[in-house]
């Protein structure tokens, strides 16, 4: 049976192992199933998968990164603020409001996504440290669409890293 608690961070995948376009869509639609913020379902996936594309955003990591280096897939989770009504004419303070709940909505959909990759067989790690800033402009894509999370997914080729964690005690309190 799958387990939940047995998720670990893989760091390398093995190469050349292809994900076909159908088990990425499949995976996709059931990441939908992710709970939203009244249901605006504001995230969008970007899924690069050519060697070339992989190629074109891999300076956006920092340079040790082997499970970027090696995945079969990298998915950028975008956020559309247009979800939530924001348009060019929007005050900051409506597209900060709007900003916020996709953040929130991402990172659900990013706790999806990685139990979701396990359950097609595969493994997956999130990865928040990219140049954000600079990620539309390489996928040319507009700014209405705001990066939150990168995850790669592919077959682990080490055992991965399970991570210790807070004493339970140290982190809840009953009121």
């Amino acid at each position: 049976m799958f387990n939940l608690l047995t998720r670990k961070s893989i760091r390398k995948y093995q190469p050349n192992i292809t994900i076909d376009d159908q088990q990425i869509e499949n995976i996709i639609k059931d990441c939908q199933k992710a709970p939203s913020a009244r249901n605006r379902q504001p995230i969008k996936f970007y899924v690069v998968k050519s060697k070339s594309a992989l190629q074109a955003v891999r300076p956006l990591f920092p340079e040790n990164f082997p499970h970027v280096d090696t995945c079969s897939i990298l998915v950028f989770l975008m956020g559309d603020l247009r979800s939530y009504g924001i348009t060019d004419a929007s005050s900051e303070n409506e597209i900060d409001k709007a900003r916020n709940a996709i953040l929130v909505d991402g990172g659900i959909m990013v706790n999806q996504m990685l139990q979701v990759v396990r359950l097609h067989g595969y493994e997956a790690c999130a990865v928040g440290n990219f140049q954000k800033v600079q990620l539309n402009g390489v996928l040319n894509l507009d700014n209405f669409l705001i990066p939150i999370l990168a995850v790669t997914i592919g077959l682990p080729d080490d055992e991965g890293k399970p991570y210790d964690r807070l004493d339970v005690k140290d982190i809840y309190k009953i009121l």
